[in-house]
């Protein structure tokens, strides 16, 4: 993340040294100008803040979809953009009730977790069970997207115990960049009161 900018202070001498040189003139202007850099300051924190934010919320869908996967037994949990979509298509088909349910559907939902029980025609099963599905392929793919931007791999092992521990491993790592996100959030909170407490001072 950029760095929020940290010359207040520095120009806070300058303004300083400035009036006293002048007699202290021009005291009004430098502190107009000085309470003109710190909103500017305090604008940029609450951008990065906002940036952050939405960041962390990212990381907490991830996470979650991250353990419903690992609860849900997943031995996979990614899949290419045109696979999501063409099994997104066959779940969609099947809340509307009619046809057979696709071998390779199935698998599909088998392999990543979403339970889906084996029916003969896709009215066999809850339409609620096909909206779900929807909702976790949604998840996996925020999941995939937070992981390939992080550098974080995905669970890949077809053995059982080998892969929950790759996915206690993926969980651990979101967390822990979660809660980074989290405590930088903080720290440019405190740097935004500081400057509102500046931008305050030099306007009284």
């Amino acid at each position: 993340m950029s760095q929020i900018n940290n010359s207040a202070p520095a120009a806070v001498a300058a303004a300083a040294a400035s009036a006293d040189s002048g007699g202290g003139q021009d005291m009004s202007s430098a502190q107009l100008s000085l309470a003109g850099m710190s909103r500017t300051e305090s604008q940029q924190c609450i951008a990065q803040i906002e940036t952050a934010q939405t960041k962390k919320q990212a990381f907490s869908t991830a996470l979650n979809a991250a353990r419903r996967l690992r609860r849900g037994g997943a031995v996979r949990g990614r899949a290419s953009q045109a696979e999501y979509a063409r099994v997104a298509a066959a779940c969609k088909h099947a809340c509307a009730g009619a046809g057979s349910v696709p071998a390779w559907l199935l698998k599909f939902c088998k392999s990543h977790g979403i339970a889906v029980e084996t029916p003969a025609t896709v009215a066999d099963v809850a339409t609620d069970t096909w909206s779900d599905a929807l909702d976790m392929l949604e998840k996996m793919q925020a999941l995939n997207a937070v992981c390939d931007e992080a550098g974080i791999n995905m669970p890949a092992s077809e053995d059982k115990n080998a892969n929950r521990e790759e996915w206690d491993k993926l969980i651990a790592a979101l967390q822990t960049r979660m809660d980074a996100i989290g405590a930088d959030i903080q720290a440019k909170m405190v740097r935004l009161q500081d400057c509102m407490g500046q931008y305050d001072s030099y306007t009284k």
